[in-house]
């Protein structure tokens, strides 16, 4: 037994040497490692047997079985090199279609984390912007019909005006006003004040003289 494990340490010595001297070799001969696999066709692209990536359906119909078999074979590191010199060659819209088929199988945590680095890598502006449309399609979904649109913005504008005047933020508080614990609201919708509140926020939010109008006749 004493002279296997021997043995064993003699190969696994043996082994780590040669290995230093190739990486040696290899170190004084080329500048990066991708230069010496493209040498001796150990890339991505040799080991797939291809010299460029499909530009068409056509091609990729044409590409031999064994090519895609050698895709489960590859490491994940190596998958995402084939993956990102192919979205190089990808239109957008489908790009767009992949990502999405993709994404429909990810679970919530993932799903999230895509979004949110995502809309890190987006400006303020069209952070707002997808913010009112996905806000929009959320109330749409709910059954609201009375003009949400860029509402998300809007309140965001409206918050950010009362902290800088140093007032508490009355457009989340007003919120859960009317949706209380349990869904509930925790002022009757039907009484006072709340007939009040509803005439000064209609009269205030009017934008020309025949709304102010109306107001008065409700």
């Amino acid at each position: 037994m004493k002279n296997c494990d021997l043995g064993l340490e003699t190969v696994s010595f043996l082994g780590s040497t040669v290995r230093q001297r190739v990486v040696n070799h290899l170190r004084k001969k080329f500048n990066t490692l991708e230069d010496a696999e493209n040498e001796y066709g150990l890339s991505v692209d040799s080991y797939l047997g291809v010299t460029a990536l499909p530009s068409s359906d056509d091609e990729l119909e044409n590409i031999e079985p064994d090519m895609i078999q050698k895709l489960n074979f590859l490491s994940v590191k190596q998958l995402i090199t084939v993956v990102s010199k192919s979205l190089a060659k990808i239109p957008e819209d489908k790009i767009f279609e992949l990502l999405t088929d993709r994404l429909k199988s990810c679970s919530y945590q993932l799903l999230s984390r895509f979004l949110n680095q995502v809309v890190e890598k987006l400006t303020p502006s069209y952070t707002e912007k997808i913010l009112d449309e996905m806000f929009l399609k959320a109330a749409v979904n709910r059954g609201i019909t009375n003009n949400p649109l860029s509402f998300a913005s809007t309140s965001l504008n409206a918050m950010k005006l009362l902290q800088d005047s140093g007032k508490p933020n009355l457009i989340s508080k007003w919120s859960r006003c009317i949706w209380g614990p349990e869904g509930k609201p925790k002022l009757d919708l039907k009484r006072m004040p709340f007939g009040l509140i509803e005439y000064q926020i209609e009269f205030f939010s009017c934008t020309n003289v025949m709304q102010v109008f109306f107001c008065f006749l409700n």
